[in-house]
């Protein structure tokens, strides 16, 4: 990602989103809108088809769009829903645990789903989806799913879409375990810039109106802390924020992330955790031998 390249132009789907959502403006609720096409949508998602293959899987893969307005939006587990594909706007998904709240951004090619009832309600706080902007979306029905079957190849890019939204949100909860503010606020908002990001001769914009309270909670931090953090990286030149409120990352932040974001060389936690298993099922197993053959002698006669 560099500073020099002009901002990108709208996607298709940006363009049917705003055609849209004029239609379901002043509209209370979600409202369903005219059928569209998954594939007229998220083109991508049938890139592994032939011509032929994507003319039929885009008559067939339709469903109506649902209009959400900004707000609290309440998406109800339905076993025939797998949840929504957001067309245009923006989502924030939210847990919180103690005083804590993890947050996850969802945008245009993500799929926003129901929060399900904790396995363990101990661990588990209260939870919310919010519509941060007016919101465009196409459920993900079982309807839908099964004319998509026809065409695996759909279905496997769709699979990919929400691993990739796992690997996001992994990365986000990876990030807050560093030591340094600093360094949690220059990976969260780079983090944030590789999916939100305009590229302007200026730097890379965050279009995400994003508040220190808010910050501190993308970082664990206290607010405080994240003013301190905020200071340091404007100091050192890599962060400026423009007079709309809006963050720029400058091509020091990209240097500096590249930089400290190199990864050691450490052994994986997976391997030690099977290593340790190992071990306890041969302690187990052990055990059990022992415990077999004391059994094994006191049942023997004696002489």
């Amino acid at each position: 990602m560099t500073s020099s390249a002009p901002e990108p132009a709208s996607s298709a789907s940006e363009s049917i989103g705003r055609a849209a959502r004029s239609r379901g403006r002043g509209r209370r609720g979600p409202v369903q809108l005219e059928l569209c096409s998954l594939l007229d949508i998220e083109p991508k998602l049938g890139d592994g088809l032939t011509e032929d293959e994507r003319t039929l899987a885009a008559g067939s893969c339709r469903n109506p769009l649902t209009s959400v307005r900004a707000g609290t939006w309440t998406l109800a587990p339905r076993p025939d829903r797998l949840g929504f594909l957001i067309v245009d706007g923006i989502v924030c998904r939210e847990l919180a645990l103690v005083d804590r709240r993890s947050l996850e951004l969802l945008g245009a090619g993500d799929v926003v789903s129901p929060i399900c009832e904790p396995e363990w309600p101990q661990l588990g706080g209260e939870g919310c989806v919010t519509a941060v902007t007016d919101v465009l979306a196409m459920a993900l029905d079982t309807g839908l799913i099964q004319a998509a079957a026809r065409w695996p190849s759909v279905l496997v890019a769709l699979q990919r879409r929400i691993d990739a939204q796992r690997t996001r949100l992994s990365i986000q909860a990876l990030i807050v375990h560093l030591p340094r503010a600093d360094q949690r606020l220059l990976f969260t908002l780079w983090h944030l810039a590789s999916r939100w990001g305009r590229v302007t001769p200026h730097g890379v914009v965050i279009p995400l109106q994003l508040t220190h309270d808010l910050l501190g909670k993308l970082i664990a931090a206290r607010r405080s802390t994240v003013t301190l953090a905020v200071r340091r990286g404007e100091r050192d030149g890599w962060l400026t924020r423009r007079e709309d409120g809006l963050w720029v990352l400058t091509g020091e932040a990209e240097a500096l992330t590249r930089t400290l974001g190199q990864t050691r060389s450490a052994p994986s936690s997976g391997h030690s955790l099977m290593l340790r298993q190992r071990a306890n099922e041969l302690i187990t197993t052990t055990h059990a031998l022992q415990a077999s053959a004391r059994q094994a002698g006191q049942r023997s006669p004696r002489r």
